[in-house]
C-alpha cells in the first residue's frame, strides 16, 4: 500500500469528500484530503500526490487559485488535476484548461466515470515521471561527457603545447 498512487481529495463538501475516499481507497489508491484551497496546498507540497481531484468552488482558496499554483510550480507540474465541479458551463472548463487542468468530473461523481479517470491519470503521472527521470539522467550523461570532452581537449592542448615546446628547442640545439 506504501507504493500506491497517493490521491489528494480536495472539496469542502464532506459527504462527496467521504464518497470519493471510500470509492478510491478501495481500489487501493493512498487518499489525503482537504477541505479548502489552503489546506490543499498545505497537503500538495507536503505530501506531493500523483493525482488532486479539485472541487472549483472552495474556501479561503478556490480550485482556480489552487490549480493555477500547483501548475506554475516546476516541483509540482506534473500532478494530474482532475477539476470537479457542480456546473458544466463551459467558461468554467475553458478557464480550468486554460490553468492546466488535466481532466474533468461533473458533481455528482459517477464512481465507474471516477475510477475511470482516476485510472488513466494516474498512468500518465506515472509516465511525466518516467520521462522526467529519463530526462535528468540524459542531462546527467551529458554533462559527464561533456566534462571527459574539455578533460581531453584540455590534454591534447597540453600536449600540443609540449610538442611545440619541444620542436623548438630542437630547433634551438640544431642552430
Amino acid at each position: 500500500m506504501e507504493n500506491s498512487p497517493l490521491i489528494l481529495v480536495a472539496d469542502d463538501d464532506l459527504w462527496q469528500q467521504k464518497l470519493i475516499e471510500v470509492t478510491l481507497s478501495g481500489m487501493g489508491y493512498r487518499i489525503i484530503t482537504a477541505a479548502d484551497g489552503e489546506t490543499a496546498l498545505s497537503q500538495v507540497s507536503r505530501h506531493m500526490p500523483d493525482v488532486i481531484l479539485l472541487d472549483i468552488q472552495m474556501p479561503q482558496k478556490n480550485g482556480f487559485e489552487v490549480l493555477s499554483e500547483v501548475k506554475q510550480n516546476e516541483s509540482t507540474r506534473g500532478i494530474q488535476v482532475v477539476m470537479v465541479t457542480g456546473s458544466e458551463e463551459n467558461e468554467a472548463r475553458a478557464r480550468a484548461l486554460a490553468l492546466g487542468a488535466d481532466d474533468f468530473l461533473i458533481k455528482p461523481v459517477d464512481r465507474v466515470l471516477l475510477k475511470a479517470r482516476i485510472q488513466s491519470s494516474v498512468k500518465l503521472k506515472a509516465y511525466y515521471d518516467h520521462l522526467k527521470a529519463y530526462q535528468q539522467r540524459l542531462e546527467t550523461e551529458v554533462n559527464q561527457k561533456t566534462r571527459q570532452l574539455r578533460e581531453a581537449f584540455e590534454q591534447l592542448e597540453k600536449s600540443s603545447l609540449e610538442t611545440i615546446y619541444r620542436l623548438a628547442r630542437a630547433a634551438e640545439y640544431k642552430d
